[in-house]
C-alpha cells in the first residue's frame, strides 16, 4: 500500500490503486487483469478467508472473478506474493518519478529576485545570474559568462570534494549525538554510584539516613533532569544540523543525477555556500557543547553528627566540562562481541561437508543460508535451529531476503525466487534463466538487485525481478572475472557499489552516480572475499589471508580490523537493524558460523 508521499499526481487515477486510493506500490495483476497493490491484495485475502467468501483463490474486489491459486501447499497469507507483478505499470510509475525530479530541478534554477531562468554566471562575484542580473553586472563592469560554458568546464573533482565535505560534516554531527548518548548512559551510572554509596552508609545508620537520603536523591534526580534537558537541547540542535545536511545531500544527489550540466552547476553553486554556513554552525555547536559529571562524597564527620537533627551525609557536586575534539570519538567504529558459535557439521542427507557461500537475515531475525557444497537452501530460526530445507538441482551461490516471505537465490545462469512460510519453511520455488553468470546478490532497490558476475569482463550488473539485466555507468577494471574472483554489495541509500578483487588484494568503492572510483589496498586486506554494508554506511570485508574482518569508511579509510578465531572467513551479512553480523568460513577442517553483536567503541 502506497503512502501519500509517493503519490505522483492525485488527479491521475490510472496510477492509483482503487482500494487504498494511493499510488501503486508493488502492483500485482489478478487473472481478470485488474491491478492492486500487493499489500491491498493481501488484506483482501485475509478478509475473504475470515468471512469464508473464497477458499480456492482471490476474489477480485471489482469484478468478483476468482483468481485460482493452483498450488494448494501455499497458505492464504502468501497468496498475494504469487500474483504476477505488473512490470509495465511499474515502469510507468518510475518514469513519472524521474519526470517530477527533473521538474523540481528546473524550479531550483529560477532567479529568486526576478523570477527568470538562471542563464549566466558572474565570475567576479561567484554568483548565479538571470538575464536581468547579467545586464546589471555587465553595466558594473563585471565578467559575466553563459552558464552552459561554465558548467561544461566544471570539474568532477569539485563534485567529489563537495560530496566529501557533506559526508564529513554528517560524521561530525553523528559523533556529537553519539557522544551525548554515551554521556547520558554515564550519567545514569553516576547516579547509581551515588545511590550505592548512600546505601552503604545506610546499613550502619539506617534510621537517621532515611530523611537525609530522600533529600539528597531528590536533589540528585532534579539535577539529573536539568542535565538531561541540557543534553536534549544539544542533541536536538545536532539533529537539526543533521536534517539540514541530509537535505543538502538530497539536493547534491539530485544535482549530480541531473543530465543538464548547467542545472548541476547552479545547484552545486548554491549548495557550496550553504555547506560553508553549516560548517560554521557545527564548529560553534561543538565549541559550546558541555556535559556534567555528578559525584557524591560521604562526610567524614558523619559518625560524630549522628545525633544532629540537621544531619547531612555529603554534597552533590556538578562539574561542567567542555569536551575537546578528541572526546568526540568516531561513532562509526564498532567492536564485535561474539554471542553464538555454530560448528558446520555434515548431516545424513549431505554428500559433502556444507559450505555457506551465501547468507542473509530475514526481517524477523531468522537466517537464510546457501549450502554451495550440497546445493541446498536452509532457513534457521532465531535459535539457529533448521526449520526449512530445499534441495536444488544445480549449484547455488548466494541469497538475498527482500521481505518476510521472499528470497532470491543465484545459481548457474539462473535466479531462483523462493517463497517461504514462517511455520512450514519453503512454500514455493520458481526459477528463470539469465544471460549472465551471477554469483553474489544484494538489494539495489525494492524492484531490482545487484549481482556479481563471473565469466565476464563486467563484474557487477543490475538485475530486475523479471530477469532483465542493466549495466552500471562505471569503469570497472579491464580484466576477465572468473568464478569467486570477487563479490559485491550495494548501498541503495548512497548508490555506492563495493567490489572485492580476491587475487589483487583490492577493494573497489564506486559512487555510481558520478562514476568515481576508490581503490583500497592495505596490508590488513589479503584475499578479500565477502563484503557487506554495516552501520552508518561503513563497509565490512572478509579478509581471508589475515583471518579478520576489516571495516572501511565510505571513502576507503580503515576504521577497524577485527581478528577472528576462525580460518578463512568468506561470507558476511548483517541483520536488518545492523545490530548483529553473521560470518562463515571456508576452512575444510573447522567450518563455523559465528554470530556477533555490534558494540560501540566509545
Amino acid at each position: 500500500m502506497a503512502s501519500n508521499q509517493g503519490q505522483m499526481n492525485p488527479d491521475n487515477n490510472s496510477l492509483c490503486c482503487c482500494i487504498c486510493l494511493d499510488q501503486y506500490q508493488d502492483p500485482r495483476s489478478l487473472a481478470c487483469l485488474h491491478t492492486f497493490c500487493e499489500e491491498c491484495i493481501h488484506d483482501c485475502v485475509i478478509k475473504q478467508q475470515t468471512c469464508k467468501t473464497s477458499t480456492k483463490g482471490i476474489e477480485c474486489p471489482l469484478c468478483r472473478k476468482v483468481t485460482v491459486i493452483k498450488d494448494v501447499n501455499i497458505p492464504p497469507k502468501l497468496w498475494s506474493k504469487t500474483i504476477p507483478v505488473n512490470y509495465a505499470l511499474q515502469e510507468v510509475i518510475e518514469t513519472l518519478s524521474k519526470d517530477l525530479t527533473a521538474k523540481r530541478i528546473t524550479s531550483e534554477c529560477i532567479c529568486k529576485k526576478h523570477d527568470k531562468l538562471i542563464e549566466f554566471y558572474c565570475a567576479d562575484e561567484n554568483t548565479l545570474c538571470c538575464s536581468f542580473c547579467a545586464i546589471n553586472k555587465l553595466k558594473e563592469g563585471k565578467e559575466v559568462t553563459e552558464i552552459n560554458q561554465v558548467a561544461k568546464a566544471a570539474s568532477a573533482e569539485r563534485n567529489k570534494s563537495l560530496q566529501k565535505q557533506i559526508y564529513d560534516l554528517l560524521l561530525k554531527t553523528n559523533n556529537a549525538k553519539h557522544f551525548l548518548d554515551t554521556k547520558e548512559m554515564e550519567l545514569e551510572t553516576q547516579i547509581l554510584t551515588i545511590d550505592e554509596k548512600l546505601n552503604n552508609v545506610q546499613e550502619s545508620i539506617i534510621k537517621k539516613m532515611e530523611n537525609s537520603k530522600a533529600v539528597i536523591m531528590s536533589k540528585a534526580n532534579f539535577l539529573k533532569q536539568e542535565i538531561l534537558k541540557k543534553y536534549a537541547l544539544q542533541r536536538r540542535y545536532a539533529e537539526k544540523l543533521t536534517e539540514d545536511l541530509e537535505q543538502m545531500r538530497h539536493t547534491f544527489n539530485t544535482a549530480v543525477e541531473c543530465k543538464a550540466p548547467e542545472h548541476t552547476f547552479i545547484l552545486l553553486q548554491s549548495l557550496e555556500e550553504k555547506v560553508r554556513h553549516l560548517d560554521d554552525k557545527i564548529k560553534t555547536h561543538q565549541e559550546q557543547m558541555s556535559y556534567s559529571d555528578i559525584t557524591f562524597s560521604v562526610d567524614k564527620m558523619v559518625n560524630i553528627v549522628l545525633d544532629d537533627a540537621n544531619l547531612s551525609f555529603g554534597k552533590l557536586i556538578e562539574n561542567e566540562v567542555k569536551p575537546v575534539v578528541s572526546d568526540l570519538t568516531d561513532s562509526r567504529k564498532v567492536k564485535l562481541r561474539k554471542i553464538v558459535i555454530l560448528d558446520v557439521l555434515t548431516s545424513r542427507s549431505d554428500e559433502k561437508q556444507p559450505l555457506y557461500s551465501g547468507m542473509d537475515f530475514l526481517p524477523d531475525g531468522r537466517l537464510a543460508l546457501v549450502d554451495n557444497a550440497n546445493w541446498k537452501c536452509l532457513i534457521l530460526s532465531r535459535k539457529l535451529e533448521v526449520i526449512g530445507k530445499h534441495q536444488f538441482s544445480s549449484h547455488i551461490f548466494d541469497i538475498v531476503a527482500t521481505s518476510n516471505n521472499e528470497l532470491f537465490v543465484t545459481g548457474a545462469k539462473r535466479l531462483e525466487n523462493v517463497l517461504i512460510d514462517s511455520e512450514k519453511g519453503f512454500a514455493r520455488v520458481e526459477g528463470f534463466s539469465l544471460e549472465s553468470c551471477p554469483f553474489s546478490i544484494c538489494k539495489f532497490n525494492d524492484d531490482r538487485f545487484v549481482i556479481g558476475t563471473y565469466r565476464s569482463s563486467i563484474p557487477a550488473r543490475i538485475l530486475s525481478k523479471s530477469g532483465r539485466e542493466f549495466e552500471f555507468s562505471v569503469d570497472f577494471p579491464e580484466k576477465y572475472w572468473k568464478i569467486d574472483d570477487s563479490r559485491c554489495t550495494f548501498d541503495d541509500d548512497e548508490n555506492i557499489l563495493v567490489l572485492t578483487d580476491r587475487y589483487e588484494n583490492c577493494v573497489y568503492i564506486y559512487d555510481t552516480r558520478i562514476n568515481s572510483e576508490i581503490r583500497v589496498k592495505d596490508k590488513r586486506i589479503l584475499e578479500p572475499r565477502g563484503v557487506a554494508f554495516g552501520p552508518q554506511g561503513s563497509i565490512f570485508v572478509c579478509s581471508r589471508g589475515t583471518n579478520s574482518i576489516v571495516q572501511l569508511s565510505r571513502y576507503g579509510e580503515v576504521l577497524g580490523n577485527h581478528l577472528l578465531d576462525m580460518i578463512y572467513p568468506c561470507t558476511i551479512c548483517f541483520s536488518k537493524d545492523k545490530k548483529k553480523v553473521a560470518i562463515s568460513n571456508s576452512y575444510a577442517e573447522a567450518k563455523q558460523l559465528q554470530i556477533f553483536q555490534l558494540c560501540s567503541v566509545g
